[in-house]
C-alpha cells in the first residue's frame, strides 16, 4: 500500500514540475524571444459584422486582403451574396 502513495506522490512531483516549467516559459517568453502569444493584427482574414437573421441564418462581413465580402450563412451552406475591393470609395459599390 505504501508502494501506491509514493508513485501517487511521483506523479503529483512531476506534475508540479511540469506545471512550474511552463509557468516559467510563459513569463519569461518575451525576454526570450520566443513569440508564444498570438499576433494580434497581422492576420490576412478578419470577420466584421455579423447579422443574426434566425436560427442558424446569419449575414457576415468577411475581409480578406484588398476584399470584402458578404456572406449568407445557414445551417448546411454558406452563400457568396456580394463582393467587391477595399481600395473603392465607401457607399461606391459598383
Amino acid at each position: 500500500m505504501e508502494n501506491v502513495y509514493i508513485a501517487f506522490a511521483k506523479v503529483l512531483f512531476v506534475l508540479l514540475a511540469m506545471l512550474s516549467v511552463l509557468a516559467i516559459v510563459n513569463r519569461y517568453a518575451g525576454r526570450l524571444k520566443l513569440n508564444l502569444k498570438p499576433r494580434s493584427g497581422d492576420t490576412a482574414i478578419r470577420k466584421g459584422e455579423t447579422i443574426h437573421l434566425g436560427y442558424r441564418k446569419f449575414l457576415s462581413v468577411v475581409d480578406v486582403k484588398d476584399r470584402t465580402f458578404l456572406l449568407a450563412i445557414g445551417q448546411d451552406q454558406v452563400s457568396l451574396l456580394y463582393h467587391w475591393q477595399k481600395d473603392k470609395k465607401e457607399g461606391d459599390l459598383s
